[in-house]
């Protein structure tokens, strides 16, 4: 049964998620996560982080990722840049074509050394893009170092982009705020989907720190009074405390309250950067969108302080509640990154793994091949049985179609015997019975010589300008023993006179005459022309 891990190398903790997979369906399978080591010096780097998952499978190899399993990765949001266009028109292959010439406009740095990813926000005669940026080369060691160890990612999301289950079942327009340890996420999530997101360097980690120096105490004796562990001068810590996984804390624990008041002060000195820049980070959010923020959401380390709740709701005037279930913290993100690799999340969110640093499958060849070489078969049936079914419809109609126009034509040209065409089977009898009946009075004609009539009509055709030189329409034509009478309409008053002209040349016809030109609506030329004929038919020529 393949699986799905989702990584998320946060600068807290390292986390992993596990889905099974069943047919379409993916369900949890384990949660693990291991604290990363760290003083408060300085963040940790993504080396230090590697370790710790490392030291998180070391006992647990058969976690490790086979060739039938999937790894997902998440992308700290302040390793990228997001930036939100409207494209003039909605073909999707033009919005592809002139993205990076666009996006390119708006950034100080050269695009040959980024990787762009991009999803369409909304289209219509208009499309509204929202693009990613991320240093590849940045990018490229954060995958390096996964797929050194095993752990190649055949997706990397950045963690704002993946916001949206944490909206789920909201009206209106939400705002996910994700308090991590060394930044925070603000996603404005819209009708299911993330449509702007920004990254803020405040989270956790600035807390711990306010309160490390504060106290002039240690990174360790810091966490545990801001999470409630230690209260008051106790002089030492349990000593299993600094390195416990976080799912084995109080996932309700805040000691903001029990803070002595310097640390406390400096606490809400950096609460109150927070504040500032998550209230001005919503304010251009819905300046961008042209919307008002109905809800915020708060998920992350820090969103179990109640204390900062609350500021957020007096700050900004909305209601603010914490995401609690499956998505709560720590596995929040890691939740989110397995719904949207897997498919579940119901929302689009940007793949970074494009250009130099597209996904190219695993190391098991033989297995891919097959695997895609069924499918490409499947697909490949599934087109042509597809493509026989739209040919075989269009020949159906075609030959309905076909059916009809010769039962119009029949029962248009022997108006008499409409009544008796009921199928295509009766319209080809009359036609061919008409047919024959036509030839045998031909033949019987033929034989007395050609009729006056039929000679005059003869002459007259032949008198015409070549076609396609002049086309000539004539209507209303009356041939009689004095004259030949009709109305001609041609393109032009050029074609007008070549009419003229070429009947004159006709010794029979040197007499004819042109009656006033009228122009019609569709700006072609209609004319009269009378013949005199010279001696009278003999008795007994027909008239027409």
């Amino acid at each position: 049964m393949p699986r799905l891990l989702a990584i998320d190398l946060g600068s807290h903790a390292v986390k992993l998620t596990t889905l099974r997979g069943n047919g379409r369906q993916w369900s949890v399978d384990e949660r693990m996560d291991l604290r990363v080591p760290q003083d408060g010096a300085e963040v940790p780097a993504l080396a230090t982080r590697m370790a710790a998952l490392t030291t998180l499978f070391e006992d647990r190899p058969e976690l490790k990722p086979t060739a039938s399993d999937a790894v997902a990765l998440a992308l700290p949001g302040g390793l990228a840049t997001f930036h939100r266009l409207t494209m003039p028109f909605s073909d999707r292959a033009k919005v592809e074509q002139t993205l990076p010439f666009a996006v390119e406009a708006e950034v100080p740095f050269d695009l040959d050394t980024m990787a762009l990813g991009w999803r369409v926000v909304a289209s219509g005669e208009s499309t509204t893009v929202l693009a990613a940026l991320a240093v590849q080369e940045e990018l490229g060691s954060w995958i390096g170092q996964l797929a050194a160890l095993g752990f190649d990612p055949s997706v990397v999301f950045v963690d704002g982009e993946l916001a949206a289950p944490h909206a789920a079942g909201a009206g209106g327009v939400v705002a996910v705020i994700d308090l991590g340890h060394t930044h925070s996420a603000v996603s404005v999530v819209r009708a299911g989907q993330v449509e702007w997101t920004r990254s803020v360097n405040v989270g956790g980690w600035s807390f711990t720190r306010a309160i490390q120096q504060a106290l002039r105490c240690s990174w360790a004796e810091a966490e545990a009074r801001k999470h409630g562990r230690l209260v008051g001068d106790a002089p030492t810590l349990p000593p299993t405390l600094a390195a416990a996984p976080s799912s084995e804390r109080d996932p309700e624990a805040s000691g903001y309250a029990t803070l002595p008041a310097p640390a406390r002060e400096a606490m809400d000195g950096a609460i109150g950067l927070l504040l500032a820049e998550l209230r001005s980070s919503l304010i251009q959010a819905e300046d961008q969108l042209g919307v008002g923020v109905d809800e915020v959401r708060l998920t992350g380390g820090s969103s179990l302080i109640p204390e900062l709740q609350a500021y957020l709701a007096q700050d900004l005037g909305v209601p603010v509640t914490r995401v609690t279930g499956e998505a709560s913290p720590p596995f929040a993100l890691g939740q989110a990154l397995a719904l949207h690799a897997s498919g579940q999340a119901g929302a689009p969110a940007i793949d970074l793994r494009v250009g130099a640093l597209a996904f190219r499958g695993g190391t098991d060849w033989m297995r891919s091949a097959v695997i895609y070489g069924g499918l490409g078969l499947v697909g490949l049936t599934v087109a042509a049985l597809a493509l026989f079914t739209f040919r075989y419809a269009m020949l159906i109609r075609e030959q309905s179609s076909v059916d009809a126009e010769i039962h119009t034509i029949v029962a248009t040209a022997f108006p008499e015997l409409g009544a008796t065409i009921q199928n295509n089977d009766t319209a080809l009898a009359v036609m061919a019975e008409e047919t024959e009946a036509a030839a045998n009075r031909a033949e019987a004609l033929s034989q007395k010589g050609v009729p006056p009539t039929i000679a005059a009509l003869h002459d007259l055709t032949v008198a015409f300008p070549p076609h396609p030189a002049v086309t000539v329409e004539v209507s209303d034509l009356q041939i009689t023993r004095d004259s030949i009478s009709f109305t001609a309409e041609t393109d032009g008053y050029a074609a007008s006179a070549a009419v003229e002209e070429a009947l004159k040349k006709t010794e029979a016809f040197q007499n004819a005459t042109k009656g006033d030109e009228t122009k019609t609506t569709g700006g072609r030329v209609r004319f009269p022309i009378t013949i005199p004929l010279g001696d009278a038919p003999a008795d007994g020529a027909e008239e027409g």
